[in-house]
Formats: C-alpha cells, structure tokens, sequence
C-alpha cells in the first residue's frame, strides 16, 4: 500500500503490442492443467532479487523450473497491479478505496467451465471478509474483495485464510485456479527479501510435494512480484507522475512446474495479462478478461508440443469391437505371454480387462492395453473384455498354445517396502525404439496402479503391481521414470539412451 495519492493515469500499453508478440511466437503450447496457482510478491525489482544471496530458495526455484527475463509490471501503486493480474484492466490506482467494481473478471470464467477457485489469504480476519485493510492483511492486495460477483454472493466464502492450503492438501480438495497472498509481515511490503525467502522456503514445499508437482502431475505455479520500486517504470524510460499504468518496473517472475523446462529463461516481454491469460490457457479456458484476451500466453516456458507416440495396436474402426494384436489366434509362444489390444468404441470406457480360460488377471483404465501375462504350458482361451461407463460389455477370444521356452529373465524386487525395481532396460543403457520397460513393486498394501513417464509425460499406467510394456522413444537421451500409488506416491527412474 502507498501513502502518495497522485491522479495522474497513462494508457495501457497498445494490445497490438501483445499481438505482434503471440504472431511471432513458435509451435509451443501451454499444457493442460487441474490446478493453476498465483503467488504474489512485493515491491522488488528484477535486480534486487535474481541472485540474491539473500534469497537462496527463490533462486533455486528459479534455476530448477523457469525465469522470465523481460517481464515488466504494469502499473504504480499495489493496487492496479492485483487487477492486472484478476480482471485484464487497472481499475483503480487507489489503494485505500473500499468501492466495489461491476467488471469483467477471472471468476466469470472460472464457473461457467465448472473450475473452482480460491484466494487464500495470510492473516485475513475469516473466510469470506471484504472489509477494510486489518495488518498485516491489506485488503489491496486482496482483488476478490472488490468484484460485485464475489461481494454480493456466497463465492465471497472462497476467500479463506492462508491456514486453510495445508487443509486442502491434506484433504486433496485444492482447488482448479488459486491465488496465494502471504501478508505484508511475508510478502517483501513492509519486509526485507530474506523474509521473504524464509517464508517461501517454509510453505512452499508442501505444495510442490502434493502429485500435482511430481513427475506425471500437471500442476503450474508463477510467483511474481506486484511492482517495482517506484523509481523503476519499465517500459517506459522514465517514471511519470505516479500512479501511473504504463510501466511498473521489471520484476522477477517464476513458473513452476513438472512440465515447465528444466532450467528454462525466457526473453520474451511479457505483463501481469499473460499470466491471467496462461492460467486460463492451463485450465482449457480460450476466454479471458481485459488485455488478457489478446495477451501473449507464456507458452516457451513449457517447450514445443510433442505428439503422443503411436499405438502399438490399432482398433479396427467398427463400434462396440476388441481388436487382440498380439497374440494372434493359434500361436505357439511361450510364457510370459505379451497380450495388445484395443478397443473401438463411440461412448467413454471405463476399462479393459484380460482373461485367461475365463479368470481374469489383468485390468486397465484405458482404451488400450500392452502387458505380460504369466501362463502355464499347455492350451489357454485370452479374452479382452472392455465396457463402458453404461455398464454394457463387448470382448474378442484368441485360442493359443505356450510351450516351454526360455523367456525373458524374472524381475528381481528390491525388499524393501513401497519401493519400485525396473528391471529392464538398465540404468545407462543404450537401446533402440520401441523399449521393453519391465518394472515390479514390493508393498505391503493392494498398489493401486503403476505408470511410466517418459521425459516427466505419462506414457502407461495399469492397474497392476508390475509392468511389461513397450514404448516408442525418439532418438536422443531420455528419462523413464516408473511410479506406483497405493494411496502414496513411490517411483524409480533411469536414464537411457535411444539410438
């Protein structure tokens, strides 16, 4: 908050600004995401907090995930800011106003798309309070406090105090968009940058621990700064009459995540509008209020879309049909047996699921499956059965005889509870696509479900307690890292190589 109370307004920065810049950007996309998160900072330039020995874990942050290099504040006082951020427009440079403003605004976008949201509030007095400033809680730094839709409706109860984050991760109830506003004793307002960084370090690991910010989640968090100091009115070369809209000064800006890339600065000029833009942009969300609509969306921070791999096993096009592509009818094999398959179908599945002379082994969430199946000598009936989520049922049944063989060498676990053994292919390995990927787990518990993530992107999962599965690699040095869940998240990883 700003104790000055100047008139003076600029324009906003032309939006044919951000046209020019979204026209020149390349093929990467902003990803798909559950949960989008605001932290807000305050009242630091660029150059006070990017390698600030005082601010050691925001920095690491910084060099772990991404960093923009060229994003400027938008305006002068703390005020405006918080709108640029929330509705796409300044609305107001007063600080101390306590009027209510009819404005177009994130929530209006949020609820027609069925996404829930929060602002969390350090030191706010309850859930739902609109009321004036109570340090060190400031109401300005509170934009929800003064849209008419959340004032004059129960969504005001969506304002909650900061203590109730700890609540929503360990229910896993956080919610689709949230902005975070430690008070100003934390923000970097009325604090030095070492406090600051004291109180990220000491909140945010329990978030990014949550499966949302582990390999395979899709969780993205930006931490940005408010403004500048008042000295500092980038772009612009000099200040104005403050406050003021056309510059607020260079700030550090980070976003985090499992699919930003590691390590990633980006110099492309962006504002306090393309993060409105970007979080709705994560959430599947093309609308967006204000300049954030035409605002360049921070998509180099998440790298160029990659296509999925192709499947293993077409479906042959007809509705309601299982096509079995491995093994084929009347095979002599020998055990493990591969089974592939996919299924045809215009309404969503709820799974598929793997017979053998009618006891099921194996079941899948999915409209594909590629596993091994242990199987006797002798003669066996496969059947793949799928059904839909209205509960009807279609299969395919191939007949084949296993015979004694060598096969592939048994997965020896590691002992040791809630752990995961990739067997095959070896950490460091050198191997050609597509790569057998053999994993078990040790628990004491029912695993819920295994995955392989490819490069920190979900490739597999089953609903089993092993794998064998074969996925398509591109040339290159890859990650495969293969996690399982009982209730708790357990992984292993390795690096190869895809010649």
């Amino acid at each position: 908050m700003r104790a000055r109370k100047l008139n003076a307004i600029r324009a906003f920065i032309p939006a044919a600004i951000f046209l020019f810049v979204l026209a020149s950007r390349g093929a990467a996309q902003v990803p798909a995401s559950d949960h989008v998160f605001l932290l807000m900072l305050e009242n630091h330039s660029y150059e006070q907090v990017v390698g600030n020995t005082n601010a050691p874990y925001l920095n690491s942050l910084m060099k772990t995930y991404g960093l923009a290099t060229n994003y400027d504040a938008n305006s002068h006082y703390s005020i405006p800011n918080y709108f640029w951020l929330t509705t796409g427009a300044s609305v107001t440079n007063l600080d101390t106003t306590q009027a209510v403003f009819d404005v177009d605004n994130v929530t209006r976008y949020l609820l027609p798309a069925g996404k829930t949201w929060k602002a969390y509030e350090e030191s706010i007095p309850s859930a739902g309070y609109t009321g004036p400033t109570v340090e060190p809680y400031e109401k300005n730094h509170d934009p929800f406090a003064y849209l008419s839709d959340v004032v004059n409706s129960t969504t005001n109860n969506n304002i909650v105090p900061y203590t109730q984050l700890a609540t929503d991760i360990a229910n896993n109830q956080l919610p689709n968009y949230a902005l975070i506003t430690p008070d100003s004793s934390h923000d970097g307002h009325n604090t030095n940058l070492a406090a600051v960084d004291a109180w990220l370090s000491a909140n945010l690991p329990s978030l990014l621990a949550t499966p949302v910010f582990q390999p395979g989640g899709n969780g993205i968090l930006i931490i940005t700064f408010d403004e500048s100091l008042d000295s500092d009115c980038r772009p612009l070369a000099t200040c104005p009459a403050l406050p003021e809209n056309s510059g607020g000064g260079r700030v550090a800006t980070v976003v985090i995540g499992p699919t930003v890339t590691p390590g990633f600065q980006s110099s492309t000029f962006y504002q306090h509008p393309s993060v409105l833009k970007t979080m709705l942009l994560a959430l599947g969300i093309s609308g967006a209020p204000g300049t954030a609509q035409n605002a360049p969306p921070m998509a180099d921070f998440f790298g160029p879309a990659v296509p999925p791999p192709p499947p293993l096993c077409a479906g042959n096009g007809v509705n309601q049909t299982i096509t079995i592509c491995a093994p084929t009818a009347s095979q002599n094999t020998t055990s493990p047996v591969e089974v592939t398959a996919a299924a045809t179908d215009s309404a969503p599945l709820k799974y598929m699921q793997i017979y053998l002379d009618g006891a099921k082994v194996y079941q899948i969430a999915n409209n594909q499956l590629d596993t091994s199946v242990t199987m006797a000598n002798g003669t066996h009936r496969v059947t793949v059965q799928a059904q839909e989520t209205t509960g009807a049922t279609f299969k395919a049944t191939v007949n084949i005889a296993v015979g004694p063989g060598s096969g592939p060498a048994p997965c020896t676990l590691n002992p040791q509870n809630q752990t995961v053994t990739i067997c095959s292919p070896a950490n460091g390995a050198t191997v050609s696509s597509p790569v057998e990927v053999i994993a078990g787990t040790t628990d004491a518990v029912l695993v819920k479900y295994m995955q392989i993530y490819l490069d920190g992107v979900k490739v597999y999962e089953t609903m089993s307690s092993s794998l064998d599965a074969q996925v398509a690699m591109t040339t290159g040095t890859h990650r495969v890292t293969v996690q399982a869940s009982d209730g708790v998240t357990f992984k292993s990883s390795i690096l190869l190589r895809v010649q």
